[in-house]
């Protein structure tokens, strides 16, 4: 059995669905990924321009504050949107409810004048009271219409002590005068803008135990007579709204062919899933792993060839961010991957470990130089090379 890595590494919040500022948040996805040190988030919007300010309210240690109220800090548009206030008469209260008081406010906003992102630590009081502390590094900047956003903050900079990473949080799509919109992640709000009414914010997110509560212990698949068979088998579960079967031929776009249902079996559960007539020479297949809360994540990923196909498949080309190479053989077997210049220069050097079966390396090349390389793959038994295009 080919045994995989539930998560891709990021942890998958979804919009709240609203849409009042025409849909940039309320159907956007925030995934976040830590390294041990760095936090890192990356909003992949929705359907209109990224025009306002989206603000997390991050709790991540002892005490905090239980509302916005006191915040009165509108000495610019991000310290205006993290106290939703206009710097008058007008203020939108967010009011955070059970446990949850946040002690940091990370504030974007990518166009004109603020074409920034900062990490400010929450304070009542009037102007500059909301302690600046570090930029978000937000890229990029100076657009409303990347199709995602990047944002930072180190663990340090959040005062989370101990070796984990752990925190809970709440963002509020709204303007830089602080008119909030009912565009939010983690806030159950009812569609129609507040403007200045005041919100509550009933639930919260969190990270990492926010991710889904299930262990997959294997995801295989393979092909019989046109039919391609996955199976696989949780360890536990709990929460489980269920899987969405996904396809693709380069490991880029993917498209959904099915869905099982969770069985939610704290013991965990078999599941089996057949796509008939395969008429593709290669496929990769991925599952969507979504709990009732609408936060979901990915599987590995298991590739599937026609007989009579190269044990080696370069899937996608020209190369972005990472060369996938899927591998189909029997035998385990390591392997040198070296991908050289053309003019003979190695740029990158792995050494990969396959266990049999059907595997995919993935080699990033994202500070390589754009150009024609050569791919060369080698163990004790085999050769292989393939020239890549990094654009």
């Amino acid at each position: 059995m080919l045994c995989l890595p539930l998560f891709a590494g990021a942890v998958n919040f979804p919009g709240n669905g609203n849409a009042g500022f025409g849909n940039p948040i309320g159907s956007s996805t925030l995934a976040v990924t830590d390294d041990g040190t760095t936090i890192t988030f990356v909003v992949t919007k929705g359907s209109s321009s990224m025009n306002d300010a989206l603000v997390l309210y991050i709790d991540s240690k002892s005490g905090g504050f239980s509302s916005t109220a006191g915040f009165a800090d509108a000495n610019d548009g991000l310290r205006s949107a993290i106290s939703g206030f206009d710097g008058g008469t007008n203020r939108s209260t967010l009011t955070f409810s059970g446990t949850f008081q946040p002690d940091f406010a990370i504030a974007i906003k990518p166009t004109a004048p603020e074409n920034f992102g900062g990490l400010w630590a929450l304070a009542n009081g009037g102007a500059n009271s909301l302690t600046y502390i570090t930029s978000a590094n937000l890229s990029p900047t100076g657009t409303a219409t990347s199709s995602t956003y990047t944002f930072t903050a180190t663990k340090a900079n959040l005062g989370i002590t101990g070796a984990g990473i752990n925190f809970s949080f709440v963002a509020s799509l709204i303007s830089a005068t602080g008119y909030r919109s009912d565009e939010s992640i983690g806030i159950a709000q009812a569609a129609g803008n507040p403007g200045y009414a005041d919100v509550t914010a009933s639930s919260s997110y969190q990270y990492p135990s926010g991710l889904l509560p299930i262990k997959l212990t294997g995801f295989t698949g393979d092909l019989r007579n046109g039919q391609v068979s996955l199976a696989w088998k949780t360890a536990q579960e709990h929460n489980l709204q269920g899987f969405d079967v996904e396809q693709s031929i380069d490991g880029r776009a993917w498209s959904k062919v099915g869905s099982v249902a969770g069985a939610n079996n704290t013991i965990g559960a078999d599941y089996h899933f057949n796509i008939q007539n395969m008429t593709q020479s290669f496929v990769l297949y991925r599952l969507k792993i979504i709990d009732r809360d609408g936060k979901f994540d990915y599987s590995g990923q298991v590739s599937i060839k026609t007989k009579g196909q190269s044990n080696f498949e370069l899937i996608g080309n020209p190369i972005k961010e990472t060369i996938r190479l899927a591998i189909h053989q029997p035998q385990a077997e390591t392997f040198t991957a070296k991908l050289i210049s053309l003019n003979g220069k190695v740029v990158s050097n792995y050494l990969y470990q396959h266990t049999g079966g059907s595997s995919t390396l993935q080699i990033p090349v994202s500070t390589v130089t754009s150009g024609m390389y050569i791919l060369q793959l080698a163990s004790t038994n085999t050769m292989q090379s393939f020239k890549v295009m990094i654009p």
